[in-house]
């Protein structure tokens, strides 16, 4: 999928991730498991976020698609947490923290530059900094927001 990406071959990369996100949706519900169902949720909002930007009005142009794999990323991340500590995998939890808070800001910036709703980026942003306070990035958009509303 991620070669199809590099080729530009958004077709072929969309297809490739629909049939491996079924086949992760038939087993069972490890972390791993789990973990990589969020990667290629995560790709897979990628693929059709950067299908869009192919064209020149992608700006404000809202793609449900990639929304809703962010969202279900996001989900799906906070159970692979909540099972790192059931399973007392105290060693991977920062590093899936992180990954929740990665998603959150690319949430974020999906509501800044497709949705225009500041409301619910701040809502994403702020919790990337719930997860990982030293996210800057997410501290930057924040600021911007801020900014912009004055």
């Amino acid at each position: 999928a991620e070669l199809y990406l590099k080729l530009k071959a958004f077709e072929d990369s969309k297809r490739t991730l629909i049939e491996a996100l079924k086949a992760l949706h038939d087993g069972n519900n490890d972390i791993d498991h789990k973990a990589r169902n969020v990667n290629t949720l995560i790709q897979l909002a990628k693929v059709y976020l950067e299908e869009d930007m192919m064209g020149t009005d992608w700006k404000f142009k809202e793609n449900p698609d990639a929304k809703q794999a962010l969202i279900e990323a996001s989900m799906k991340q906070i159970q692979v947490i909540d099972l790192c500590k059931e399973l007392s995998h105290d060693d991977r939890i920062d590093d899936e923290r992180k990954i929740a808070a990665d998603i959150s800001y690319k949430l974020g910036k999906y509501y800044v530059e497709r949705d225009g709703n500041n409301e619910d980026a701040l809502a994403c942003f702020h919790d990337c900094l719930q997860r990982q306070e030293d996210h800057a990035n997410a501290m930057i958009e924040i600021a911007r927001i801020n900014q912009s509303l004055g």
